[in-house]
Formats: structure tokens, sequence, C-alpha cells
């Protein structure tokens, strides 16, 4: 058990000083994504796969334009809503220093999940993001990943 404990202390260790100093911007984008009670969010390009045969195949796509918005974040609690194209629900909320991830399960089983990252896009106010889908379609897995900005909208 000690062992444990001091390995797990070390890796702690050693990824705090491979991240380095935090910059003053990257403090105040954390700090507005902890304030946010609503985003909005818009991906553009991304990668779809499709198993065939036991191979994956990738397919890069461009202009996406998928939007949508979470809602009625509450980061203590784990909870928020997500309206979009589908409708709304409800999804689950965590809050890192590494961002927002807001995780939604389909009445089907499959996942989403979009992390919001503690970073803006250059000169601006939008927070960069991903957006990923594990979604099994009768017989094969069709997993997407998306890249895209999300916004206050609060």
């Amino acid at each position: 058990m000690m062992y444990r404990t001091t390995m797990v202390a070390l890796t702690v260790l050693a990824f705090t000083a491979l991240a380095g100093p935090v910059r003053a911007q990257d403090a105040d984008a954390l700090t507005a994504l902890q304030s946010a009670s609503a985003i909005r969010c818009i991906f553009q390009a991304g990668v779809l796969g499709e198993w065939r045969d036991g191979r994956v195949e990738r397919e890069l796509t461009s202009d996406v334009g998928m939007a949508f918005q979470y809602h009625d974040i509450n980061s203590r609690a784990g909870t928020a809503r997500m309206t979009g194209t589908q409708g709304e629900g409800a999804v689950s909320a965590t809050l890192t220093p590494s961002g927002l991830t807001l995780t939604r399960t389909t009445p089907s089983g499959n996942h989403s999940f979009t992390t919001v990252f503690p970073r803006y896009q250059a000169d601006t106010s939008s927070f960069l993001a991903v957006h990923s889908r594990h979604v099994l379609l009768s017989p094969d897995p069709l997993p997407a990943q998306y890249y895209g900005v999300c916004k206050k909208a609060d």
C-alpha cells in the first residue's frame, strides 16, 4: 500500500513538473469556464470512424456545422442540460483543471462527450473544445470526434 501511495505521489509530481507554470491567460480562461452556467458550441471539423470486416476506416470531415448548447451547468452537483437538433436532455458535468467535460448517455446506451478546455482560441473569448460520439449501430461501432469552440452564453 505504501509503495502504491508513493508511486501515485511521484506520478502527480512528475505531471505537475511537466505541465510547467500556469499562464495568466490560462488561469483567466479556467476562471471564466468555472463561472459558466451556459455555453454554446460549434464544431466544424472532425474524424469519422467505421469498422468494416474488423478494420477501421477513417474519414476526415470539414464544414460539419454541428452546434448545440449546454445550459443549467452545475459542476458542483455534476449536472447540466443539453439542447441540440435532436432535442433536449440531461447530461453529467465534471469540472477539473483540465476543463469541463459534459457526458450524455442516449436511451439506446450510446455516449457522447464534450470537453471544453480552459484555453482560448487565438484572439477570441471562445474556448477550444472537442466532441466525441461513441455509437454502436448494428452491426458495427461508428465513433466520431469533432473539433471546435464553445463560448459562454450566460
